[in-house]
């Protein structure tokens, strides 16, 4: 790569941040850490899960509807 120093210059310094914000964190803390979830993460499984389940659900009540239809008129 041609500015391969720099890059690794980059990636030190940004390791540097991260642990002087961090402090002297164990590896369990650091674990924890990452299993914690942000509102952002809640905000994407929300609309995943709408996604998912929403087109699911209306097929079902067009079925039900139909089913329904068919029942009254015959």
């Amino acid at each position: 790569m041609m500015f391969q120093k720099r890059v690794d210059d980059s990636f030190q310094k940004l390791h540097d941040e991260k642990e002087e914000k961090d402090g002297q964190l164990t590896e369990e803390e650091i674990e924890a850490e990452k299993e914690r979830l942000d509102w952002k993460d809640y905000l994407a499984m929300t609309v995943s899960a709408i996604g998912v389940l929403l087109p699911i659900a209306l097929i079902v009540l067009l079925l039900m509807a139909v089913a329904g239809y068919l029942f009254l008129v015959r």
